[in-house]
């Protein structure tokens, strides 16, 4: 699944950030040690250690994501009916945002933590666009097990409202049932009856991704949903 690849993407431009930065600073202790020539040993050494200490912490959050990009392709494979083929096809044809992966059946990304996860779309049961302070804009996804995750879109700003509004449709049209959009009624049925928003997505079913798929080349969504 060559599409999950750029769930990396978050955790290169870390790395490629700090070894910018670790430029800097070697340029400023050269510049230090030529201007000063005092305590030149030990501030090598205190370099040194920093490089050491870096390079370890980015190799085990390196082995962290890739437990989770595992993860994420382990639990792909759970849900009924999944095709790799398939989610290459539609991960091409859909919207380019930067930290997500779209297909019929599911949503991968990668947030602020650049840790890679994914959230069935049977799996949601409201979805809206949502601004958090400090976060930025992005999709709240809310799942049957009662929890809320903001889904950050990492894309050009004057294509944010485009990006949100095809994650929305593409939500809407999997799950027949769903609640889309905020209001004040879906927050309190969310936290007060659950189980009664449940059986209304049961009734309404899931659409079968092979299907879904077809009415999106059919109906050309990929293009008109993201204008």
């Amino acid at each position: 699944m060559r599409c999950l690849r750029k769930l990396f993407r978050g955790f290169w431009k870390l790395v490629a950030n700090i070894v910018i930065l670790g430029v800097v600073l070697l340029g400023m202790v050269i510049l230090t040690l030529f201007a000063k020539g005092d305590y030149i040993l030990e501030i090598l050494l205190f370099f040194l250690l920093l490089i050491f200490m870096v390079f370890v912490g980015l190799t085990i959050f390196g082995i962290v994501v890739l437990s989770q990009y595992e993860k994420v392709k382990q639990e792909l494979w759970k849900i009924p009916g999944f095709s790799p083929e398939r989610l290459e096809r539609e991960a091409s044809r859909a919207p380019k945002i930067k930290n997500m992966v779209l297909c019929s059946d599911a949503i991968c990304y990668y947030g602020n933590t650049f840790l890679p996860k994914m959230f069935p779309l049977r799996d949601v049961v409201w979805a809206y666009e949502s601004q958090e302070p400090g976060e930025g804009r992005g999709i709240m996804i809310c799942t049957g097990d009662g929890e809320k995750t903001l889904v950050p879109i990492m894309i050009k700003k004057k294509q944010t409202d485009a990006a949100a509004r095809y994650v929305l449709r593409l939500i809407a049209r999997k799950n027949k049932n769903a609640l889309i959009g905020y209001g004040q009624e879906y927050e309190n049925m969310f936290r007060q009856d659950l189980g009664g928003l449940l059986f209304r997505m049961r009734q309404g079913g899931s659409a079968d991704s092979a299907m879904l798929e077809q009415e999106y080349l059919q109906q050309d969504y990929y293009t008109k949903d993201f204008q």
